[in-house]
């Protein structure tokens, strides 16, 4: 499979095509700021998973304890 773009022409000697040598290089360029977003992305949707996970278990918590009815008069001096 070629994965070249349909507009580019395919060199024949089978060197890399200007632009996979471009991204290569810019990749190259930025390679510590893309390593730092990715962390900081993967961080942050770390800490928001764990953060809507202890609230969906304290909101199961809080309905638990509103579907109890109070106890009557009889009921709590047995």
């Amino acid at each position: 499979m070629d994965d070249s773009t349909p507009g580019e022409p395919t060199p024949a000697d089978g060197e890399p095509a200007p632009s996979d040598e471009k991204s290569k290089s810019w990749y190259a360029k930025h390679k510590p700021k893309i390593r730092v977003i990715g962390g900081v992305t993967l961080t942050v949707s770390l800490a928001v998973v764990a953060y809507l996970a202890r609230q969906g278990s304290t909101r199961h918590e809080v309905e638990d304890i509103a579907d109890y009815e109070p106890a009557s008069d009889d009921e709590a001096t047995e």
